[in-house]
């Protein structure tokens, strides 16, 4: 192999890695904003939804207890039994 073969060679690889861990960075920092902004704000989007429904408090328990039992859960027929 030549040094001008050899030296594209390398320009390619280079770029390939700076390219995967661009890649790689940018997921994870989406990801991790996504995290960080859910977190936060769930629970105020619903406070705030519950305050412009203008619930008096019976209401608001009444819609805390059907969100509490509305949570996602898993079926029986997805476990797989071994």
């Amino acid at each position: 192999m030549d040094k001008s073969t050899k030296s594209k060679w390398q320009v390619r690889a280079a770029a390939a890695v700076i390219f995967i861990l661009g890649f790689t960075a940018g997921a994870l920092a989406f990801n991790t904003y996504q995290r960080w902004s859910g977190a936060r704000a769930n629970g105020d989007r619903f406070e705030q939804m519950l305050d412009r429904l203008q619930l008096n408090a019976d209401q608001k328990t009444q819609v805390h207890q059907t969100a509490e039992n509305a949570q996602p859960r898993t079926p029986r027929w997805s476990k797989r039994e071994r």
